[in-house]
């Protein structure tokens, strides 16, 4: 059953993918009705997020019919022949070979295979991560000195058993003794959730889970173009 489940999502989102083109929106026109803010779950009740916003409608100008009733079919699917199934083998704890199981010869002609960026090549330096990724943009000052990633909001979020929060600060300091590419200073950074911890020796599940999240989202975007120009920035 699995093989069947498999090959249908796969078909559906490689087709899905390959068939899709840019939406040709007009320039809006006067006395169209307004658009307005409204929170996330009043439209999605099934995501009850509050303080996120968004429009109250699709504008009649922007509505792609085809599109919505595509929707729909693939949210029924969802229930009819889910994409999950209990008592497979775990996914592979290598991304690599996960990542080929997972990414068929159908995905790789419509998108490259997603590459492993440097920083995670000897495991992961959340350091280097920081200086050299667009997740640069979290980066604060810590009150105590030095520079923090705090998202410990995140904690507030559930998550599936068997997963690790991500919520969690970091706390980076500047390491003088060592350089990155183009003379970057290089950051030793520790975990601070009751007591300090370095990350290099001993990463703990929030950490990890973080370095996941990261790595995840690197691939589902196109941080690597923009990693590139990071580091030809600094």
């Amino acid at each position: 059953m699995w093989g069947l489940r498999k090959k249908f999502w796969n078909g559906l989102a490689t087709r899905k993918f390959a068939s899709n083109r840019p939406a040709l929106i007009p320039v809006p026109v006067d006395g169209a009705r307004r658009l307005n803010a409204v929170s996330l779950g009043s439209q999605f009740p099934g995501i009850p997020i509050p303080n996120i916003r968004v429009a109250d409608r699709v504008p009649d100008d922007e509505a792609q019919p085809l599109k919505y009733y595509f929707y729909k079919f693939q949210v029924a699917m969802y229930t009819i022949l889910p994409a999950n199934q209990s008592g497979l083998p775990p996914i592979d704890a290598d991304p690599l070979k996960a990542l080929d199981n997972a990414y068929t010869d159908a995905h790789r002609k419509l998108f490259p295979l997603p590459a492993l960026p440097e920083e995670y090549r000897n495991g992961f330096d959340l350091g280097r991560i920081a200086v050299a990724s667009p997740y640069a943009c979290y980066v604060e000052r810590a009150p105590e000195g030095g520079y923090q990633w705090d998202l410990r909001q995140l904690d507030k979020y559930e998550h599936h058993s068997g997963l690790h929060s991500i919520g969690a600060r970091v706390l980076f300091r500047l390491n003088p003794g060592a350089t990155l590419q183009r003379g970057a200073p290089c950051c030793r950074c520790c975990l601070r959730n009751g007591d300090t911890q370095q990350l290099s020796a001993h990463p703990s599940p929030a950490t990890t889970a973080l370095a996941a999240y990261i790595w995840n989202a690197v691939q589902q975007s196109d941080c690597h173009q923009r990693t590139d120009v990071a580091r030809r920035r600094l």
